[in-house]
């Protein structure tokens, strides 16, 4: 028994001899590195301008004297020979008119209410419904900065709010209200003399009470002929002074152009049909759809695009030099720092870990900065995908070389 210990002593050291040996062989043919998860990333690829926004416009005037009330908010449509603005002999009694129109249209609701309340089958349900529906609208024309259509929800949705109090039994009629409103309508008469003027539009178009000055700067249909230089001295024109008595203008239809320049190396990337989105931060939070009609020759590093647009309101109805934000397109991939990348047989790629040892893939990338890239997580077997872990640094890194963190 005495000469079996010492031979597994032995054996033991024998074995952690060979395993300390197998250690430094391995320590020497690997190195140490650092790795970063391969993630998604997404971002919007754009471009802040500023131009100018031209419509077929045309300006409406009034050479006649008094206070003038509008009829329609910016951005609302008129028909052929619609009223756009009245005319009073004072600011009192354009307040008492409008104060008057007012309280007659809210009349009318209430009773109108009153006689179809109950008709049908309404119910509790529906109206919540439709009031849910509503406030999703209201929200929506908030966000689009639709502010000119907001007063019309307002209006639909405390008629269903007041249907919904009738249904549910929280007033019995609107009475006392009609009372309160048809007296507050009969003391404004006093201060009301007399018809109004009208000023009516000649043509059907969106209505705008603001006159700039660089209405009919230009021909739109020229626009598209324009050389960049042509299009730098449009974009910097003056407004001049308003034309006499003027009080608003219509825009013919819908359909307006924004003219800008652009670097000439973002101009390259676009031709005409393209789709890009449009963002005029100064006025609203709406995202405007816009098409590229024509792109200049460039000249001293910068073209002259003209873009269309198909979208009105109440704010946009006003732009003229607002600056834009263009958005070119979502850029979207795997995120790789640049000092990852290596180049082996003229390939460009990153060494990625699996195990102990370290595989090239290929990487394409679609977006670069100093720092980093995106580059495409769809290329297939032997490119870089979602989730691989990356060599960010290590020491003569080669295909197949183990490695260690």
């Amino acid at each position: 028994m005495g000469k079996v210990i010492p031979k597994i002593l032995l054996g033991l050291a024998a074995l952690l001899l060979c395993v300390y040996i197998v250690f430094q062989i391995y320590n020497s043919n690997s190195s140490k590195v650092e790795v970063e998860t391969a993630l998604s990333m997404q971002m919007e690829d754009t471009v802040t301008v500023e131009g100018i926004a031209l419509r077929e416009e045309t300006v409406l005037s009034f050479t006649g004297t008094g206070e003038i009330s509008y009829a329609v908010e910016d951005g609302g449509h008129v028909p052929v020979d619609g009223t756009v603005a009245y005319v009073y002999d004072s600011a009192q009694e354009a307040h008492a008119r409008s104060t008057a129109e007012r309280l007659e249209r809210e009349i009318a609701q209430l009773k109108e209410i009153q006689t179809t309340t109950g008709q049908g089958a309404v119910t509790v349900e529906n109206i919540d419904k439709q009031i849910k529906e509503r406030l999703f609208s209201v929200i929506g024309q908030a966000d689009g900065g639709q502010y000119s259509a907001l007063e019309e929800s307002k209006e639909q949705l405390l008629n269903l709010l007041n249907r919904r109090q009738l249904i549910t039994g929280k007033v019995e009629n609107f009475n006392e209200r009609i009372s309160a409103l048809t007296a507050e309508l009969n003391g404004l008469s006093s201060q009301v003399s007399g018809e109004a003027q009208t000023i009516t539009t000649p043509q059907a178009g969106f209505f705008s009470s603001e006159v700039d000055g660089y209405e009919n700067l230009t021909d739109l249909s020229s626009l598209s002929s324009l050389t960049t230089s042509q299009a730098s001295e449009l974009i910097a024109t003056q407004r001049t002074g308003n034309p006499a008595g003027a009080v608003g203008k219509i825009t013919k239809d819908s359909d307006w152009y924004y003219l800008c320049l652009l670097p000439e190396e973002r101009a390259q990337t676009l031709t005409s049909g393209d789709s890009l989105v449009m963002q005029v931060p100064n006025l609203t939070t709406a995202e405007i759809p816009v098409t590229v009609v024509s792109i200049s020759p460039a000249e001293n590093g910068q073209a002259a695009v003209v873009l269309q647009a198909n979208m009105i309101s109440k704010d946009l109805a006003t732009f003229r030099k607002q600056p834009v934000t263009l958005q070119f397109r979502t850029i979207s991939g795997l995120r790789v720092d640049t000092s990852a990348v290596h180049f082996v047989d003229g390939k460009m790629g990153v060494y990625i870990l699996e195990g102990i040892t370290a595989h090239f893939v290929t990487i394409d990338p679609v977006y670069t900065t100093d720092t980093y890239m995106i580059v495409r997580s769809d290329g297939g077997a032997g490119t870089l995908e979602l989730y691989d872990e990356i060599i960010v640094s290590g020491k003569e890194l080669t295909d197949g070389k183990v490695v260690q963190r």
